[in-house]
């Protein structure tokens, strides 16, 4: 019902311009509000000089209305009548003459070419040129018929050939536009606006020449948040009607609307920038010094916050995070987020939209995208999709490494609709992500349920989390993770060549940089001695503990009293070695042991680790360490399995230190992409009995050690 007014234009030698409603209440009786009585029809139409007749539909006088429809079109075609005389369309047309801008220099050989506009590529006869005009004379200058001919003014005021020269009274930046099919030169002052709700009132360029309007512009207006939200463009004059915006579709192309060009306003965050417009080349540019400690955010809906509460997601909140530590002398770095992201992006939208990215100048840019918006989930083909995504996202990162940026890949996450198949691909694809020669962060290991669906809870929508699920994934990346960027630390490599032994008591101890909430943490030992591996405490009451009993089995009990216990004991080898990982889902309030990639078994807990020790500080046992693996994420049986067999998972690897001997000297290392660091603790037990004199004369002393 409501109101579409349907324009069209027929251009031909001559034009006709008409339109209908083409819906609205009652548009066509009572109750029924489609059109079926009224027809729009023109006069008669000469064909152009090439027996063209050019129609086109719009809305562009009907801004209300969101449509624009035709139906039917009849064509009659009459005989009779006096075709016009059809105008001296001048083919290269340039103007010549002192009052060009490069006049008074150069005399009258100084010129100008016009450019056809040809909105939608489509030819409309319209050339203009952008020039600075003195006092003087021109007139217009082109082939017509195989010969330069020249055009001036009639005494009508229209152009004709040798025409009376056309005189400028006073110096003026100026649009001279050409209608060669109407034989009008039409000359407009212009001074040239920047508009938008990111531009502070009567901001203007300057002419620089040629065309050319350049100048630094502060663009800091208004509280818009969203990226998408966020806009400016040009306006000749501050009249809409002499509007240059973007060209949909194109990167830096412009043209005028009232033109017959499709535009968009140009989106930009905030800033001061160096903004130029080419009105003779019709493009537009920016520049601005890169911000060395900007990060821009450049994905889809959930990278825009979309289901936190006023979209201030996972992106935002790292944002606050980083100004906390700087604020606290947490790192010497003030980094800031930058949101470049727009709902419902593909890889292929980012790659087509990639100079917004360049544009906002941050010398790092998160990519943050899911398979879900590139189509897994009902795709015929899933593999197909897959690869895309693959393809393009390793595009974009080789693009953005090219251009100078540091690229940190957000991983594919749940959604509400993923079946077991859509879950195998978009497992498959984090796995092949941690193997990129990028930092990434394991989304997934944050909220998933099991099943590649949200965690209970912290589903908005099937599409995006809540807020608390925007900050699982923001806890999942490791807080200092640009500090080490910034400081140019390389990509961990796996090596187990090197170990050490904890020993009387010796541990070594993490602590979390800001919270942690899902977490995995691996330990790779040899020696299958009765002991505690790794203890977690959940501030100064909570405590959960992963040890080897005498039996050899692996026990597990979590901080509410759940256990888990191995079905089988480690086999008693001097030359083995485990991996034994512990992982945590907080969202699923789920705690899983494997050993050497095999699940051991899994108990229900909610904890918020505070401090992990590994090893046994209580007792006097001796255990060889070769690499600890601390991720800020929880990792499934394949990933895990993946660590096992040697393979880098880097995605929310906060610690990785392969382990020696100079730990108890130099301090353990830590060659993940992160400042944390474990810290070695010296035993304090001693097994010294030599106060007994004999073995059968311990009678009064007390033992130092339990042996159970």
């Amino acid at each position: 019902s409501d109101r579409r007014f349907s324009e069209y234009t027929f251009t031909g030698e001559t034009i006709a311009f008409t339109g209908v409603a083409t819906s609205g209440q009652h548009a066509g009786k009572y109750n029924y509000h489609g059109n079926t009585r009224d027809l729009a029809r023109t006069d008669y139409i000469y064909p152009d000089i090439d027996g063209n007749i050019t129609f086109t539909v719009n809305r562009t006088h009907n801004p209300s209305s969101n449509f624009a429809h035709f139906n039917l079109i009849r064509i009659e075609e009459y005989s009779g009548g006096t075709r016009p005389e059809d105008a001296v369309v001048l083919a290269e047309p340039r103007i010549v003459g002192t009052a060009t801008e490069h006049g008074p220099s150069e005399g009258a050989a100084a010129s100008a070419l016009l450019n056809e506009l040809k909105p939608g590529g489509m030819s409309n006869g319209i050339f203009e040129v952008y020039q600075r005009l003195h006092p003087g004379t021109l007139y217009l200058v082109g082939m017509f018929g195989g010969q330069e001919v020249k055009l001036g003014l009639g005494e009508d005021g229209k152009l004709i050939v040798d025409g009376a020269p056309i005189t400028i009274e006073e110096e003026q930046v100026a649009r001279l536009r050409y209608d060669s099919r109407n034989a009008e030169l039409t000359i407009t002052p212009v001074e040239l606006y920047l508009k938008g709700n990111i531009v502070k009132a009567r901001t203007t360029l300057q002419y620089v020449g040629d065309g050319l309007f350049q100048q630094e512009v502060d663009l800091t207006q208004g509280t818009v948040f969203l990226f998408s939200d966020k806009y400016f463009y040009f306006a000749f004059n501050n009249d809409d009607n002499l509007a240059i915006k973007r060209v949909s579709g194109s990167r830096t192309a412009v043209g005028m609307p009232a033109e017959g060009f499709s535009c968009e306003n140009i989106r930009l965050n905030r800033g001061t920038y160096t903004v130029g417009l080419d009105m003779n080349n019709y493009v537009w540019t920016i520049d601005a010094p890169i911000d060395q400690y900007k990060i821009s955010a450049f994905g889809s809906s959930v990278c825009n916050g979309q289901g936190a509460t006023d979209f201030k997601g996972y992106a935002y909140l790292y944002g606050q995070q980083c100004d906390t530590r700087y604020k606290r002398g947490q790192s010497d770095y003030p980094f800031t987020v930058s949101g470049v992201s727009i709902g419902g992006n593909t890889t292929q939208n980012l790659l087509d939209r990639y100079d917004e990215v360049i544009h906002d100048f941050g010398k790092y840019v998160i990519i943050g995208l899911s398979m879900g918006n590139e189509g897994i989930h009902g795709a015929s083909n899933q593999q197909a999709i897959y690869n895309q995504f693959r393809d393009n996202m390793l595009l974009l990162i080789s693009q953005l490494k090219a251009d100078g940026k540091t690229v940190v890949v957000m991983n594919n996450y749940t959604r509400g609709d993923y079946n077991a198949s859509d879950y195998a691909y978009i497992k498959n694809m984090n796995r092949l992500i941690h193997q990129w020669d990028v930092p990434s962060v394991n989304t997934l290991g944050a909220i998933d349920n099991g099943e590649g669906k949200w965690a209970d809870g912290f589903e908005s929508d099937p599409y995006h989390p809540t807020t608390p699920g925007h900050t699982q994934f923001m806890r999942a990346i490791p807080p200092s993770l640009f500090d080490a960027l910034e400081q140019g630390k390389p990509f961990p490599v796996r090596d187990k060549t090197q170990s050490t032994t904890l020993e009387n008591g010796a541990v070594l101890k993490i602590k979390g940089e800001t919270t942690i909430n899902p977490y995995a943490i691996c330990v790779r030992i040899k020696g299958t001695e009765a002991g505690q591996l790794i203890a977690m405490a959940s501030g100064a009451s909570k405590k959960s503990t992963l040890r080897i009993l005498e039996d050899g089995k692996v026990e597990y009990v979590a901080t509410n009293g759940n256990t888990i216990l191995s079905s089988a004991p480690l086999i008693v080898n001097a030359d083995k070695w485990y991996d034994i990982t512990l992982t945590n889902y907080y969202a699923q309030k789920r705690t899983l042991v494997y050993v050497d990639g095999n699940l051991v078994g899994e108990v229900k807990e909610a904890a918020t680790p505070s401090e992990f020790t590994i090893g046994d500080p209580e007792k006097a046992l001796t255990r060889q360490y070769s690499e600890l693996s601390f991720w800020r994420s929880a990792l499934n049986q394949q990933e895990v399995a993946d660590h096992v067999a040697g393979r880098m998972m880097k995605s929310s690897l906060e610690i990785y230190s392969p382990l020696c001997d100079n730990i108890k000297t130099d301090g353990v290392d830590n060659l993940a992409q992160s400042l944390n660091q474990a810290t070695y603790v010296e035993g304090t037990i001693t097994n010294d009995i030599s106060s007994a004199t004999t073995d059968d004369n311990l009678e009064g002393v007390e033992s130092i050690y339990s042996l159970d």
